[in-house]
């Protein structure tokens, strides 16, 4: 897909223009970081994302949202504009291993519906597979609450790629 490459590629730009390299301890390899960042994907390129099927290896993520994710709609069929409408993707806090650990619903003041992903940590080679799973959330989300979710705000504690060598 290549808007997807695009939108990635202009993070890359800007985690070369904002990080720097260091080296990985935990994966033993050598990366180029940033922190702290938000990008926001657009209205085209969710549309897009939400038509394809996002990989097996997130059904454990979406069985651990799930019970968090219903009581959150739930919330939202009474109050849409509340700010608790949050989906989590953890279950001990203080073992934090999933990337991205919570979702928030809003909706806007303009009646403009915005799907927020807060990631510890997101390594570029993963976004893509991240990211037609997040649209496949907000699909759900839409069809469980009316919702029109047009844009998905990420925002990265640590974000990276891999230097090849």
């Amino acid at each position: 897909m290549k808007d997807v490459e695009l939108f990635i590629e202009e993070i890359k730009k800007k985690i070369d223009a904002w990080g720097g390299p260091m080296y990985d301890k935990h994966l033993k390899r050598d990366i180029v970081s940033s922190v702290g960042r938000q990008f926001t994907v657009l209205p085209a390129l969710v549309k897009r994302l939400m038509n394809r099927k996002y990989l097996d290896k997130y059904k454990a993520d979406w069985e651990r949202m799930h019970p968090s994710f219903v009581e959150a709609a739930d919330q939202a069929n009474l109050d849409p504009w509340s700010r608790q409408l949050l989906v989590f993707n953890v279950q001990n806090y203080h073992e934090v291993k999933q990337c991205f650990n919570t979702i928030q619903f809003c909706r806007s003041a303009l009646d403009e519906d915005y799907m927020i992903v807060n990631q510890r940590s997101s390594d570029l080679a993963k976004l893509e597979d991240d990211m037609i799973f997040f649209a496949n959330v907000a699909e759900k989300w839409n069809n469980r609450t009316g919702f029109d979710i047009q844009k998905i705000i990420l925002n990265f504690g640590n974000v990276h790629y891999e230097i090849k060598k």
